[in-house]
């Protein structure tokens, strides 16, 4: 899901690109507008690590 918001293809995913979106500033963890692939990286390593998410997830 979030490679379709990446609309430019850079690797990072911009409040903009996220419409705006509620859950973008928790993402977002050093505040600078953009969440990059270590940003996506910590969340999925904490997912698995919680257990709330699934392989399928």
């Amino acid at each position: 899901m979030l490679k379709n918001l990446d609309k430019n293809s850079d690797g990072n995913i911009t409040k903009e690109e996220a419409g705006g979106a509620a859950w973008f500033d928790r993402l977002d963890q050093n505040q600078d507008g953009v969440i990059d692939a270590a940003e996506l990286e910590r969340l999925r390593k904490a997912q698995g690590a919680d257990g709330n998410r699934g392989a399928n997830d």
